[in-house]
């Protein structure tokens, strides 16, 4: 009787089916529009399906639909994300920005110093750098989904 129940609640409904079916016939970004945004596909398929590497595949996959040559720049957009920030005691931070995505998963980004107020400090450019998106947390890929949903999807 155990086994039966269990059985009952692993098994997938039919829209999930269908919206699987979706994305490996159409890709993610017609089946998110399919489905009227990235949230629902969330709702439909739950938490478990979009895991970091699938994620990190539909942030390429955007960056190579709206980019230029597989690279979406954010500044082109609007866009500011930020992936880290250093507060110091008298106010002052630092924080790294990411300048383009790439669709193979990686990202460029460039780190500023700014006063207690906001403002570019006296020496504002740290660096830059690039890396795959792996490296960072899932967290802050959640938080890179969010800004390109909303103004891709």
């Amino acid at each position: 009787m155990k086994e039966t129940i269990r059985h009952i609640l692993k098994e997938e409904t039919s829209l999930q089916k269908r919206v699987k079916n979706m994305l490996y016939d159409l890709g993610y970004i017609k089946t998110i529009k399919a489905v009227a945004g990235y949230n629902n596909i969330v709702k439909i398929l739950g938490d478990d399906f979009f895991t970091k590497e699938r994620k990190i595949e539909l942030i390429g996959d955007i960056a190579y639909q709206f980019g230029t040559r597989g690279e979406l720049y954010l500044y082109e957009y609007d866009l500011d994300i930020m992936i880290n920030k250093d507060t110091y005691a008298d106010g002052s931070f630092d924080a790294s920005y990411i300048t383009y995505l790439e669709d193979n998963g990686n990202f460029y980004y460039k780190s500023y110093n700014f006063d207690k107020d906001g403002w570019l400090g006296r020496n504002e450019y740290l660096g830059e750098g690039y890396m795959p998106l792996s490296d960072l947390s899932e967290n802050t890929i959640d938080d890179i989904l969010v800004v390109l949903t909303d103004k891709f999807l």
